[in-house]
């Protein structure tokens, strides 16, 4: 929404982001953990991976897209760049068990918000993104409002 000829809609989703609280709240006790997407889904799901002493591994295929992006004519590095480094958003990306994960699709459902799976929790720790190969990319990180500048 920031960017300069960023369609209407990714600009309003920017200046006036609509929080999950409904499905945040209807995650309580599905989701082993949870945080929105205030700094992008590679650099918040660090946080969430590096709390939870674990790792996680993205299939790049499986990340859900805008409607405006999708529309572009954006290369496909720096569509990649914007699905896991674009913020501000305050989607949730949330650790769900196998087990638990029909009990987060309901509350999905009756949030009226859609959940997309996208990847796993590992052991092995750090965030990787896999192409649809299963081979690694190097997407750039995301904003971290916490690193020294």
């Amino acid at each position: 929404g920031l960017r300069p000829g960023a369609p209407a809609g990714a600009a309003r989703r920017q200046r006036r982001p609509e929080p999950r609280l409904d499905l945040g709240r209807g995650l309580r006790g599905v989701a082993s953990a949870c945080v929105d997407l205030s700094d992008g889904l590679l650099q918040d799901l660090g946080h969430l991976c590096q709390a939870s002493g674990a790792g996680a591994e993205l299939r790049a295929a499986d990340l859900p897209a805008d409607p405006a992006v999708e529309a572009s004519a954006l290369p496909e590095a720096e569509r990649l760049d914007l699905l896991l480094g674009g913020g501000e958003d305050y989607e949730l990306v949330a650790a769900v068990p196998p087990f638990r994960l029909r009990r987060a699709v309901r509350a999905a459902l009756r949030a009226g918000v859609p959940l997309t799976p996208v990847g796993r929790i590992t052991r092995r720790r750090g965030v990787r993104v896999l192409d649809a190969a299963g081979r690694p990319l190097r997407p750039r990180p995301g904003w971290d409002h916490l690193a020294p500048r």
